[in-house]
């Protein structure tokens, strides 16, 4: 189904008013086309383009091309320099879909294809006429036409943009959108940003992560902080493109300037961890407590967590808790099963079961998704229109389930297909697990190595790192070393807690094309340990243990083991057990060595049965 029909039909008329005969045929028929043979809609919209192409050469120019052929016309620098980027963006877009409708070898062709070509169609058309078109004409009572003529005197940016506000809380997107473009064209930053969001979210247009950036960029060149940030994460996440995390890291910085919380919080993570810059211990800290002093939940956690595994920082119990408490009282879910681990080991405040488990309860409560009905309805629109990002999300809702439908893991499965299906590598990763594990379908590691694979081939870090175990493992595809070495290096280097380790383990044994070496084995632990992975921060404990790799250090070692021991890893509670029974770096005490060794063996670890006599 077409997207926006309404609009659709709009510009058929729109176009009769204005005599444009011919282009508006070529519409008429794509239009016509959408159910029937979806190739011969595509080829409408691709010659409809090529006449508004023609003529704007010709207006621009001053003279015919040499041949009125649409690549010649769009390949020439002389004339594309006169067309804004984001019209040209779409232009190549109707351009290479278009050219699916005449040739019969490109395999089927289907209806959403077409409708969202013509869509894209209808931007351009919209453009083409308010641009070349229009010309002012005498006030009269044919409101139609009044409206067409529109000059950019009738109403002020501002007055544009309140109307847009009155049509998007009405729900008349369309509406909306006129308003805002209009207002946007005018100069308001308000209205460019709104576009901008209108184009993430898929309301009234296709979702378009390149028509967002242009219209964030606007916005945020003129100082709108709010821009800023958006713009900053639309470089974070970028898809089918390269990240540019030195782009991301200067928008945040010009939005946290502003006093941006959400902009500070994530300069603050991105120096922590060196993301599009050096690691800056002191820079992350401040930007950090600048959000916290805004109250942002994420920030609070973050340097909470900060504080109670004393990573880069003096550990602090009192701060750390204070600040999970602010978080956790707003409903932000980690904090609150971050404070109820707080009160049940009794860090920072005396130990607690009844506050841990309320605490935990309210965790819980609130894991699952909590969209109302209209984000429900507005994705399920969305992925029934076949955009994949709402196809995505509403697989996350029925994997999670929700107090609008109940967890349902084939239903997820379903939708994780779509939206993996037009390439979205989040839905890959997710549809690849799910093969894996069995959820809501039959169990394949056949399937799950493709789907990881599509995924790890975008650049994804999470399906690097699971197809570097596939390979690993022998699990869907022959065993191969040298494969899984490759893949766990590209995860590592983007950062990924998981690959840091298999690396740092690659590097301790030797294999798969590397030699064994022992400080680069630490180098990754460490990378994954300052994370907060516990298999990092024991295999970390373990090299200053042994002296490998560093020099050797019981009281470094200590402090790793009990950073993963209270993650509940029950080789570090057993290695903290020995460090007590021993006295290694801590005061003997043997009772306190058996209480670790007890907490060991309640996780799995049956060595502990030996110290325990049991």
């Amino acid at each position: 189904m077409l997207q926006n029909l309404k609009m659709v039909q709009e510009l058929i008329e729109k176009l009769a008013l204005l005599s444009e005969e011919e282009l508006r045929e070529l519409l008429e028929l794509a239009n016509q086309y959408i159910n029937t043979d979806p190739k011969s809609s595509l080829t409408k919209s691709r010659e409809a383009l090529e006449r508004i192409v023609y003529d704007i050469y010709r207006r621009e120019i001053g003279e015919e091309p040499k041949r009125v052929e649409l690549g010649m016309m769009l390949n020439q620098n002389q004339f594309t320099r006169k067309i804004e980027t984001r019209i040209l963006k779409l232009m190549n877009h109707v351009r290479d879909m278009g050219n699916m409708g005449p040739h019969s070898n490109v395999g089927r062709v289907e209806e959403k294809d077409a409708s969202r070509v013509l869509d894209t169609l209808s931007d351009i058309i919209t453009w083409y006429i308010e641009k070349y078109i229009l010309e002012p004409k005498e006030e009269n009572d044919d409101q139609d036409a009044c409206r067409i003529a529109a000059s950019d005197d009738k109403y002020t940016a501002e007055q544009e943009f309140q109307l847009g506000e009155k049509y998007c809380s009405e729900h008349d997107y369309l509406e909306a959108i006129y308003h805002y473009q209009n207002a946007a064209e005018l100069g308001s930053t308000a209205a460019q940003f709104q576009l901008g969001m209108f184009f993430i979210v898929g309301n009234g247009v296709k979702e378009s992560l390149p028509d967002a950036e242009y219209w964030f960029e606007c916005a945020a060149e003129r100082g709108h902080k709010e821009a800023q940030y958006e713009l900053g994460l639309c470089y974070c996440y970028r898809r089918n493109e390269k990240r540019d995390l030195l782009k991301a890291l200067d928008w945040f910085t010009k939005a946290a300037q502003q006093g941006h919380a959400l902009a500070q919080t994530r300069l603050g993570i991105m120096y922590k961890q060196g993301e599009g810059t050096k690691p800056d211990i002191l820079k992350s800290i401040r930007w950090l407590r600048k959000a916290t002093e805004q109250n942002e939940p994420n920030a609070q956690v973050f340097l909470g967590r900060m504080y109670e595994e004393g990573i880069d920082i003096q550990r602090d119990y009192s701060k750390a808790i204070k600040l999970y408490f602010t978080a956790a009282s707003k409903g932000e879910i980690q904090a609150q099963y971050f404070l109820a681990d707080m009160y049940k080991n009794g860090k920072g405040t005396p130990k607690d079961d009844e506050k841990a488990q309320e605490w935990l309860k309210k965790a819980k409560r609130q894991e699952s998704f909590t969209w109302d009905q209209d984000e429900f309805k507005a994705y399920m629109d969305g992925a029934e229109k076949g955009y994949d990002i709402s196809q995505f999300n509403l697989a996350l809702i029925y994997a999670s389930g929700s107090s609008i439908v109940e967890k349902d893991d084939a239903e997820a499965v379903k939708w994780y297909r779509k939206a993996a299906e037009q390439g979205y590598e989040l839905a890959q990763v997710n549809l690849g697990a799910s093969y894996e594990y069995g959820q809501g379908i039959e169990q394949s590691d056949i399937e799950a190595f493709k789907w990881y694979r599509k995924a790890a081939e975008q650049g994804n870090a999470v399906a690097q790192y699971c197809l570097a175990q596939m390979y690993a493992f022998g699990k869907g595809i022959e065993q191969d070393d040298t494969k899984a070495v490759k893949w766990c290096i590209k995860s590592a280097k983007q950062g990924y807690a998981k690959g840091q380790v298999f690396l740092g383990l690659v590097y301790a044994s030797g294999g798969g094309g590397i030699e064994r070496d022992d400080i680069e084995a630490v180098r990754w632990y460490r990378k994954a340990a300052e994370q907060g992975n516990a298999v990092g921060q024991y295999c970390l404990a373990e090299m200053y243990a042994s002296g490998l790799g560093l020099e050797q250090d019981y009281s470094e070692a200590e402090t790793w083991y009990r950073k993963a021991a209270e993650k509940g890893h029950a080789g570090a509670q057993f290695s903290i057990g020995e460090m007590y029974e021993f006295g290694r770096a801590v005061e003997q005490d043997v009772a306190e060595a058996e209480n670790w060794y007890r907490k060991a063996l309640e996780h799995g670890f049956e060595k502990a049965k030996e110290k325990l006599r049991i």
